[in-house]
């Protein structure tokens, strides 16, 4: 989580409302879809504006996201590591 000039207090509101956000959006939505289809790692990467947003921006950003990721699992050319 990087500190962009913020307080660990700060920091620390900006991981709990990412985790949840990926926990209400994210999670059912990889879990259901299969995305992947093999296990792997996501990263998000906080910026300067996430702690200024609120938690339903930050929830919108976790689930465009989602979206993202649906629609590309649904593409079997989309898949990582994938030659085609």
């Amino acid at each position: 989580m990087p500190k962009h000039r913020h307080g660990s207090v700060e920091r620390n509101l900006v991981k709990r409302r990412l985790r949840d956000a990926v926990r209400r959006a994210l999670w059912p939505a990889l879990r259901t879809s299969d995305a992947l289809g093999a296990p792997s790692d996501l990263v998000l990467w906080a910026t300067p504006a996430s702690y200024t947003a609120t938690f339903d921006a930050l929830l919108g950003d976790v689930q465009r996201i989602a979206r993202r990721l649906a629609s590309r699992s649904e593409s079997p050319s989309s898949v990582v590591g994938d030659p085609s």
